[in-house]
C-alpha cells in the first residue's frame, strides 16, 4: 500500500485525517430514498467516494469573517495569524459567481510527501456546499517537494460569522502520475446488461457489483 507522509515545521496536534472520518452530519443522517422510492445522493457511490477519498486538513482555531467597506476581512487568534491571509482581486481571474473578488489564502501547517510517481490533488472538500468558502484547485508533484505553499480561497458574499476550529478546509487526494491518450467509441446498448429494462437500478448495480473501494488510513 502506498504511503503519504504529512510533514510540518512546528509540532502540533492538528493532524490531517482520512476524509472518511470527517463526513458531515448532513450526509450521515441523509435518507437513501425519496418518498416515491427514487434514490437520493446517499445511494450514489461516486458522490460518496469523492467525499471519503484522501485526507482532509482541519482549521486550527476559530476564524471570524466580517465585512468592512464592502470588503471581506478576517479576524483570527494571534497565534495563528499566519494561517489566513487577505488578498486583493486577481487580475483577469474569473471570481466564482456569488463570491467576493477580494479573497484570502490558506497557509497550511502541513505539507505532503508522496511516493515516487504520485501527485496530490488539492481541493475544497468534495460536495462541501455547506461551507462559506471555495478553494482554487491544483495538482502538485509532491514526490519532489513537500512545501505546502498557499491555497487561495474565496468567501461567499454576505457571509458574516465564524468558521469553527476543526473544520475541514482542504482535501488532498493522491493520484498516480502517468501519461494518457484517448479515443472515441460508440457502445452497443445490448452489450450493457444493467441498462436493459427490468434489470436492477443502475446505482444499485454499480454499488453492489462494479464498485471497488479504495482505503485511506
Amino acid at each position: 500500500m502506498p504511503k503519504l507522509s504529512f510533514v510540518t515545521l512546528s509540532d502540533n496536534d492538528n493532524y490531517p485525517v482520512p476524509a472518511i472520518k470527517m463526513l458531515p452530519e448532513w450526509y450521515r443522517s441523509a435518507k437513501k430514498y425519496f418518498e416515491g422510492g427514487e434514490s437520493t445522493y446517499k445511494n450514489c457511490m461516486p458522490f460518496f467516494e469523492g467525499m471519503y477519498s484522501g485526507y482532509v486538513m482541519l482549521t486550527p482555531c476559530d476564524i471570524e469573517f466580517y465585512i468592512e467597506n464592502e470588503i471581506p476581512k478576517v479576524r483570527i487568534e494571534e497565534e495563528y495569524d499566519f494561517f489566513v491571509k487577505s488578498r486583493p482581486p486577481m487580475s483577469d481571474f474569473h471570481t466564482p459567481f456569488g463570491y467576493y473578488d477580494h479573497h484570502f489564502a490558506w497557509k497550511p501547517q502541513w505539507g505532503v510527501e508522496s511516493p515516487s510517481g504520485y501527485n496530490i490533488l488539492y481541493t475544497t472538500p468534495f460536495n462541501g456546499y455547506d461551507v462559506p468558502f471555495l478553494n482554487t484547485m491544483g495538482i502538485i508533484n509532491n514526490d519532489k517537494t513537500s512545501h505546502p505553499g498557499s491555497i487561495p480561497f474565496f468567501l461567499r458574499k454576505n457571509f458574516i460569522g465564524i468558521i469553527k476550529a476543526g473544520t475541514p478546509f482542504l482535501q488532498v487526494i493522491p493520484i498516480k502520475r502517468e501519461s494518457w491518450e484517448s479515443d472515441n467509441k460508440v457502445l452497443d446498448p445490448e452489450s450493457i446488461e444493467h441498462f436493459k429494462p427490468g434489470t436492477p437500478r443502475i446505482q444499485d448495480h454499480y454499488r453492489n457489483v462494479l464498485w471497488e473501494r479504495t482505503r485511506y488510513e
